[in-house]
């Protein structure tokens, strides 16, 4: 590979990780997402039990 070709590679690289970084963010504010309701549905269970 020439010195282009790996700058073009590199920039790639860059780019993919990037993109797999902001689909991780998104993923994980989900899951927080997820675990706030799951909350509040243990809690409402909580008090329909009593």
């Amino acid at each position: 590979m020439n010195f282009n070709q790996n700058n073009n590679q590199n920039q790639n690289n860059q780019n993919q990780q990037n993109q797999n970084n902001r689909q991780n963010q998104q993923n994980n504010q989900q899951q927080n997402q997820n675990s706030r309701q799951n909350q509040q549905n243990n809690q409402q269970q909580n008090q329909n039990q009593r």
